[in-house]
């Protein structure tokens, strides 16, 4: 039996011997990966804080036509040294757009809402815009109202969202 063995030792080298050649074509590698993960983000809109348009106390109801009353939305993009500086767009979206003007967001009064202009151009919802962390577009916000709506006198305010977002 040791004889058979040794004999199949033998043919089995030979077998790897042979195949050697072969075997030296098929040359693998190994693949590493690694990145960073980050918490929290690279950039932030106003530290988080949120950003306010105050149109004051004079805003006329017999005078909102969408360009009287415009104000400019001071917003601050503040992004950490080794934060990416390509690939940011902000986004913003709103719950109650204005049945009358989608660019707008509606107000607590009926008939009211306020439109949101980036670069002077009225804001599509939810569509991305690119963003230049050290030039951020500029952003202003005018009320509107509903054709045929009479304004009645009063306090008013509207909301939306804001985001940053990284590709």
């Amino acid at each position: 039996m040791r004889r058979y063995c040794g004999v199949l030792a033998i043919a089995t080298g030979w077998v790897l011997f042979c195949l050697r050649p072969a075997l030296a074509t098929n040359l693998t590698t190994e693949m590493a990966f690694k990145g960073t993960l980050i918490d929290p983000p690279p950039c932030a809109i106003n530290g988080g804080q949120p950003v306010a348009v105050d149109f004051g106390r004079r805003v006329g109801v017999n005078r909102v036509d969408g360009r009287r009353y415009i104000q400019p939305v001071e917003y601050h993009l503040i992004c950490y040294p080794d934060s990416p500086r390509s690939g940011l767009n902000i986004v913003m979206t709103t719950t109650a757009p204005a049945a009358f003007d989608a660019s707008a967001v509606q107000s607590s009064v009926d008939g009211l809402a306020i439109r949101v202009l980036v670069e002077g151009e009225p804001i599509t919802f939810g569509k991305p815009i690119a963003v230049s962390v050290d030039h951020p577009p500029v952003m202003q916000a005018v009320p509107v109202k509903a054709a045929g709506v009479a304004l009645e006198e009063g306090l008013f305010s509207a909301t939306a969202t804001l985001q940053v977002i990284y590709q």
